[in-house]
């Protein structure tokens, strides 16, 4: 299907990347159609047996500093009082309990990225990311 034939997507209609539209709202299984504009085209998706919410992760990292053998005492205790670093994870929420959240970068019906587990106990905030519908 081209644009020509109605895809959801059409470079008329949109400026975004990519736009996915549910083509039956009342029910998520059926199937999703996307437009990207780089290859021109409209897909069909159906979708997965489960879905997995895409998130942002922002937590703090634990981190160790120093040489091997022995480290001036003042640079260590100067070193110690600054911040720890401030990291920002996006990807699909896959596990959480009260004591990690684990992300996936790309998934597909059977294969996947490497897993990042993130202690909850160094999360500041964890952000549902959804669709911008002012993009369409």
């Amino acid at each position: 299907m081209n644009s020509s034939e109605g895809c959801p997507g059409s470079p008329a209609r949109t400026a975004n990347i990519l736009e996915i539209k549910n083509e039956n709202e009342k029910d998520p299984s059926r199937a999703y159609t996307y437009y990207s504009k780089y290859t021109e085209e409209c897909q069909v998706v159906m979708p997965k047996s489960k879905k997995f919410d895409m998130v942002r992760v922002i937590w703090i990292d634990a981190e160790e500093h120093g040489e091997i053998g022995w480290n001036s005492l003042p640079a260590q205790l100067k070193y110690a009082k600054k911040p720890v670093p401030e990291m920002h994870s996006i990807g699909f929420e896959v596990f959480r309990n009260e004591k990690h959240i684990a992300l996936l970068s790309s998934i597909g019906d059977k294969e996947c990225s490497t897993v990042e587990k993130i202690p909850i106990a160094f999360v500041i905030s964890i952000e549902k990311l959804v669709l911008d519908e002012r993009t369409k």
